[in-house]
């Protein structure tokens, strides 16, 4: 599961988009509690996905916000710590832990890879 950084806010423009990103999360939780005791092993564990934004997704909001076009994918971006949308790549760190034996103990969790967005937001 892949559940967005917005799963704990809300906002007039995606409020269907984060209320679908708060069940993942919840979704993930629960099946980590209902498949305890038969799982034998398997793991419940989300992750989230860089905060990159589309080109037409940013065209979307910057009509909405009255904002030029690229207005907001450089202000999210200067907003985070790191000053950039992540990658692809960027994701593979987490998803090989999950994947491993190092994460043997880890069930029911949402790792934030988002170059730290979440926590100025």
């Amino acid at each position: 599961m892949a559940p967005s950084t917005t799963r704990n806010c809300g906002s007039s423009l995606t409020a269907a988009f984060n209320a679908t990103n708060a069940a993942m999360t919840s979704l993930t939780q629960s099946a980590a509690i209902a498949c305890r005791p038969r799982d034998q092993g398997q793991r419940h564990r989300a992750r989230t996905a860089p905060d990159a934004h589309a080109a037409g997704l940013d065209a979307a909001f910057a009509v909405a916000e009255g904002k030029g076009k690229g207005d907001k994918i450089r202000s999210v971006a200067a907003s985070t710590p790191q000053k950039r949308f992540g990658e692809a790549s960027d994701l593979l760190g987490a998803m090989l832990f999950l994947a491993s034996d190092e994460s043997a103990f880890v069930t029911g969790q949402t790792i934030d890879v988002d170059g730290g967005h979440r926590l100025m937001s």
